[in-house]
């Protein structure tokens, strides 16, 4: 299990094999070939280098394991204990993403909620 945190350092969604969860348990996406989708199949942004990224690759979250370029995280608050899984539904067929544009040294101005609620 990977915790992701935000900006302030919050942790928001954890990753269990290829699907997001919030703090809940909640199945909020899932990640294709390294570009996060929500659980309709729309595209969101990309997952990369232990970073999340909005679709013009600015920075949404990382993990405590990030590397290359991006903004300098904040050292983080301590994750909650994460709540039972729900079980994701199966994710329909995504289809083939974009390049992502050039990684970004910047915040998105997206919250973790907005993005994922795109």
């Amino acid at each position: 299990m990977t915790m992701y945190y935000d900006k302030h350092g919050y942790a928001i969604v954890h990753l269990q094999n290829k699907h997001l969860f919030d703090m809940k348990g909640k199945p909020v996406a899932f990640i294709y070939n390294k570009a996060v989708y929500n659980l309709r199949g729309k595209l969101l942004g990309y997952a990369d280098h232990g970073w999340i990224r909005d679709k013009h690759n600015h920075a949404v979250l990382y993990t405590d394991n990030y590397s290359g370029f991006g903004p300098l995280p904040p050292v983080h608050y301590v994750a909650p204990i994460p709540c039972i899984l729900a079980v994701p539904p199966v994710p329909p067929i995504p289809p083939i993403a974009p390049i992502p544009p050039v990684a970004s040294s910047n915040w998105s101005v997206l919250s973790a909620d907005a993005y994922f609620n795109q």
